[in-house]
């Protein structure tokens, strides 16, 4: 059989993304892979979508296909996996929430229903608060060029033909702005939470007055590469001092903990399935999430993961007991 002009065509303009960041995230239990491309655009990788909302993957990719608005933002992506790298259909965060209000949950297996809304409600925010929250590399990134004949071509971007020594000065600078603006934010981000613990009022207004000072000194640096040089030693030692600090009062679950908290929620869930008021995952994750003012589980700080595993065994003894959960707004 003869290769038609339009298959041609189509080979052609296939295009395959090298994401420059790809991540695991815990979701509820299960674990979604998110990449980061070149441009900013966070993909959510369609096989563990479909492995979290108990769908197959194959026909979702058809019914995706045969929508415009949505078969706009599906791409494919190359994905570090542990056989290698491989090409990998995804969806773009801002298509993903119009694709997954497309399933009903009325229509899935009974044991998927909750799953569905789950996601529904929770996914994208939830990927999209993850990379919100990472700290973002200064490093150039490389472009991703069009493939063809399967052959993913990357090229860097030519260097500025301004002198290399003036380049570097400005690049350190611009570097350490962006980092000292992440601070700012962060410190913002989390103020609530951090004034639910005892005597953290103080501590945070200090650290954002030190990190407001530090920026304007940054930005008044460029006047004299002298006084840049001088400055910028005081400010990375103030700043990792900070950093350190923050880190340590935000410091949530520890790997071990993580995965303590996740097999006692699951646990429960398979405990209580045949008994007339069986715990879901939801009724779960939500009260843990309130009683710590957290968004996700593993926000929880690690010094409360005794206090949160008794939580979890009581509600597990009042509902093998025959009490049922209590109810409320998971969000």
């Amino acid at each position: 059989m003869g290769t038609t002009d339009s298959d041609t065509s189509r080979a052609e303009e296939k295009r395959v993304y090298t994401p420059v960041e790809q991540d695991r995230i815990a979701f509820y239990g299960r674990e979604l892979v998110a990449v980061v491309l070149e441009d900013g655009a966070i993909c959510a990788v369609l096989r563990w979508l479909c492995e979290g909302l108990h769908l197959d993957a194959n026909g979702q990719l058809q019914r995706i296909q045969r929508k415009t608005a949505l078969r706009e933002g599906l791409l494919t992506v190359l994905v570090d996996t542990t056989g290698g790298p491989q090409e990998m259909p995804a969806l773009t965060l801002d298509v993903l929430p119009g694709y997954l209000f497309t399933i009903d949950e009325n229509r899935v297996k009974p044991e998927a229903q909750a799953d569905v809304v789950l996601f529904q409600r929770e996914c994208v925010k939830a990927l999209a608060d993850h990379f919100r929250r990472k700290p973002r590399s200064g490093a150039q990134l490389p472009v991703v060029a069009a493939l063809h004949s399967g052959v993913i071509v990357e090229s860097v971007p030519a260097p500025s033909p301004l002198d290399a020594q003036r380049v570097a000065q400005i690049g350190e600078i611009a570097e350490q702005i962006v980092q000292l603006t992440g601070v700012i934010g962060f410190l913002r981000e989390h103020m609530q939470a951090l004034l639910t613990l005892p005597g953290q009022v103080d501590a945070i207004a200090t650290q954002l007055s030190q990190a407001l000072t530090l920026l304007d000194a940054l930005a008044g640096r460029q006047e004299r590469h002298e006084r840049a040089e001088t400055q910028r030693a005081t400010t990375e030692a103030h700043l990792a001092a900070q950093l350190a600090e923050v880190d340590q009062r935000t410091k949530g679950l520890t790997p071990t903990h993580k995965r303590a908290i996740m097999d006692q929620v699951q646990d429960m869930v398979k405990l209580t399935k045949g008994q007339a008021a069986p715990l879901t995952y939801p009724m779960i994750y939500g009260p843990l999430n309130r009683r710590y003012h957290a968004a996700s589980y593993q926000e929880i700080p690690d010094e409360r993961f005794e206090d949160a595993m008794t939580f979890l065994r009581e509600m597990q003894r009042r509902a093998t007991g025959g009490e049922a959960p209590e109810q409320g707004s998971l969000f």
